[in-house]
């Protein structure tokens, strides 16, 4: 596919003809240059220096890769119905606003956890440490339709939610689900929690998604 270079302020169209209008500066369709293989772009006067277009290198058809490099953290995802717990594993929990303080979570909507978000309005998250690689498989290996994920475990539940806690995490918060804010995406539902609680547990580094893929391996414990 041809590319082509407003000389007005340097944006790249991708197409077999240039736009007929540049959608960044206006200029027409005839200040339009097509880019070619080793060609030299020098950008617009009071821009920065000349820089040429190069092909992309390494594995550029490797999406999942790409994805990965993402940075998540790991988490566990917890809420209640009716007096009973049930907890996830999850890495996409991430701070919205800090003022006011929300998060958003994106749950699968077959997970039990799902269900009773959506029962309760309430959820909890503990940060994980790096040595809870043991918990990501616990709570995110098995279905709590199946196991009492919490079963032999020492918890604590949130002072404001009532949601389970684990109180060797690096530290914890607690959510109340803004219904209004909550959107449908397909196979899961992106959830807008405020804030209503939190704190520091046992503190120490927090962990990453990345750590996780490059030391599940290891024995638990």
């Amino acid at each position: 596919m041809k590319q082509w270079r407003c000389k007005v302020c340097g944006y790249i169209h991708t197409g077999p003809e240039p736009p007929d209008i540049c959608p960044v500066c206006g200029a027409p369709k005839e200040e339009f240059e097509e880019i070619t293989a080793g060609t030299e772009v020098t950008a617009p006067a009071g821009g920065p220096s000349a820089v040429s277009v190069v092909p992309l290198t390494g594995n550029t058809s490797d999406v999942q890769g790409a994805l990965f490099t993402l940075s998540y953290g790991l988490f566990l995802l917890s809420s209640r119905e009716d007096g009973r717990y049930n907890g996830q594993t999850s890495n996409t929990v991430f701070q919205i606003t800090a003022d006011p303080r929300q998060i958003a979570l994106g749950v699968n909507k077959a997970n039990l956890t799902h269900e009773y978000i959506i029962s309760s309005g309430v959820c909890a998250v503990t940060i994980l440490g790096q040595g809870d690689l043991d918990l990501v498989r616990r709570f995110g290996f098995q279905s709590g339709r199946n196991a009492d994920k919490f079963a032999g475990l020492q918890y604590s539940l949130g002072p404001v939610t009532g949601c389970p806690l684990l109180p060797g995490g690096v530290a914890y918060l607690e959510g109340r689900i803004n219904p209004k804010l909550t959107t449908d995406t397909g196979t899961h539902t992106l959830f807008i929690a405020d804030v209503v609680g939190g704190g520091v547990l046992a503190g120490g580094e927090p962990l990453t998604y990345d750590y996780y893929r490059r030391n599940k391996t290891k024995p638990a414990g």
